[in-house]
């Protein structure tokens, strides 16, 4: 709370609840804005169902093809039935354009009708709202979200019930053709998808080592060329490059080990789908060579398995595609990072992210030298001005969710004498929030941003895995809340610290903004009892 304004820390927010797989009940009041077309997604949805049943005639088609040809030797019969096929396709063709064209049309007015409706929304809000709110997020609404919204409608849910046809009428199919080489064909299915679920697991276990070892290598890299004066005062040029070429060889050996379980899982995979091939197209044949089917028939069903295998292949990708994880990146430092996290949320990926105090408030070359020189490496090291002022501006239009102190306290002794021993890190939970109001420049309208970013935003990013409940302040609850003087002045190292490390570059720095009071579920977490000296019972009082 800022101790000026009365103003609470940080908006309440709505808990963040998450299901392994999205749920359609939000989708709910679309169908009150899709009623009007009802008439156009009907025809669409009957051109998409009779195109699917189509399709799923055609290996029927072939196989009276073939029997004419092979078994009958009936030209006349070859002729016409190849006529049918080329008229299935001619109808198949005019069913799909409809199809398209039709919940293509009314997707687009759709979404056209409710991107209007939430501008005009938004527009008609105070302009308090809008002081809290992030410009990219509500922007990101009109655009990214509404366009996932579109993608839906007009392809993953027609995609969905086509693949769906071609699954269950494909095993009918199967069925009605030969229900001993159905047996067989699908007997293969438990393998595949066993050995899908044991190597996969052990694919993203071996992937996230190479990116952790690359990210190794990537991080000494920056770390040399960012402080390359530090470097080459201590002639330290050909220990950092052993330290790297040592780095590469541990991506080397990790990429290695992936590639050698990437190698297997394929091997499994290519030699039991092939197997169940061959084991099909060999029992089919004896059926074949004793009179209980014919070629055609052979031939019609294993269409139809591969009409099954499909259809099985793209229910699980979207399956994949709906439960996707969640990327966060911690600690971005670079212009570009930023860049590339806010093109990732265009594109409607799950990507958050977070930056550091000391990543928004200072950069290279450091105002003045720091003594020991390692009291200003971290990892990932302090950028250039270009890169902090990116920092900033991704925090205030939203692409930047969170602020996390990254606090690591060292002892003295692992922060003196050689730079590329020197333990990474500064204690900075103490100074987080003077260093951004500061150095950062956060100040005036930007406090509200900024303090939703120190503690809301990472509840929000946690959710159900945060360790503690929303911040926020509420009758007849115990508070959880951070009183603060945002203009008072104060310097790092002259107040008795809370922490027992020393860690930082701040010392002798004059910062504004001093945290009084700290309740944690109304507990005294801080009391800074000097600048607010309120009895311990009054203090107390205010937190329960």
């Amino acid at each position: 709370m800022d101790r000026r304004s009365g103003a609470l820390s940080a908006p309440a927010a709505p808990e963040v609840k998450r299901r392994t797989l999205p749920s359609p009940t939000p989708l709910r009041p679309l169908l009150a804005r899709l009623r009007p077309y009802w008439r156009a997604l009907a025809l669409g949805t009957l051109a998409l169902l009779v195109s699917s049943a189509i399709g799923l005639a055609f290996p029927l088609v072939v196989r009276e093809l073939l029997d004419a040809a092979f078994v009958k030797g009936d030209g006349g019969l070859l002729n016409k039935l190849a006529l049918v096929l080329v008229l299935i396709f001619a109808v198949q063709g005019v069913l799909s354009f409809v199809q398209v064209w039709l919940i293509t049309a009314v997707a687009e007015k759709v979404i056209a009708k409710l991107r209007s409706q939430l501008f005009a929304h938004l527009v008609r809000l105070s302009p308090g709202f809008f002081a809290d709110q992030r410009t990219g997020e509500l922007t990101s609404r009109l655009s990214t979200d509404l366009t996932l919204l579109q993608s839906v409608m007009t392809y993953q849910s027609t995609e969905l019930m086509r693949q769906l046809v071609y699954l269950v009428g494909g095993i009918v199919m199967l069925t009605i053709t030969h229900p001993q080489l159905t047996v067989t064909t699908l007997a293969v299915v438990p393998v595949v998808v066993g050995a899908a679920f044991i190597f996969g697991r052990a694919m993203r276990k071996a992937s996230t080592i190479v990116q952790d070892r690359v990210a190794d290598a990537m991080g000494t890299a920056d770390e040399a060329f960012s402080q390359i004066r530090i470097v080459q005062s201590f002639t330290r040029e050909t220990a950092e490059s052993e330290r790297y070429d040592a780095q590469l060889g541990d991506v080397v050996e990790a990429a290695i080990h992936r590639a050698l379980v990437r190698g297997v899982f394929f091997g499994v995979i290519t030699f039991a789908g092939f197997a169940g091939v061959a084991a099909v197209l060999w029992q089919g044949g004896r059926l074949v060579l004793a009179h209980q089917l014919t070629g055609g028939a052979l031939v019609e069903f294993l269409f139809y398995a591969f009409f099954v295998a499909a259809a099985v292949g793209a229910a699980i990708g979207a399956l994949a595609a709906a439960g996707r994880g969640r990327l966060h990146l911690q600690h971005l430092s670079t212009a570009a990072s930023v860049d590339l996290v806010r093109r990732a949320r265009e594109q409607g990926l799950a990507v958050t992210a977070e930056v550091t105090p000391h990543h928004l408030g200072m950069w290279l070359p450091a105002a003045a030298p720091t003594d020991p020189p390692a009291l200003l490496k971290v990892n990932p090291p302090l950028r250039g001005r270009r890169d902090r002022e990116a920092l900033v501006q991704g925090l205030r239009d939203g692409v930047i969710d969170a602020v996390a102190t990254d606090h690591a306290p060292h002892p003295r002794d692992q922060k003196t004498g050689d730079l590329a021993a020197a333990a990474p890190g500064i204690a900075g939970l103490e100074t987080a929030l003077a260093t951004c109001l500061t150095l950062g420049g956060m100040s005036g309208d930007w406090i509200p941003v900024l303090l939703e970013r120190l503690t809301a935003g990472p509840h929000r990013v946690l959710g159900e895995a945060a360790p503690a409940r929303l911040p926020r302040l509420r009758v007849g609850e115990t508070a959880t809340c951070v009183l603060f003087d945002p203009a008072a002045e104060w310097v790092v190292g002259e107040a008795t610290g809370q922490s027992l490390s020393t860690n930082t570059p701040l010392h002798g720095v004059r910062l504004r903004g001093r945290v009084l009071l700290t309740l944690s579920d109304g507990r005294i977490a801080h009391h800074d009892e000097h600048n607010l000296p309120w009895p311990a019972h009054l203090v107390g009082s205010a937190g329960g």
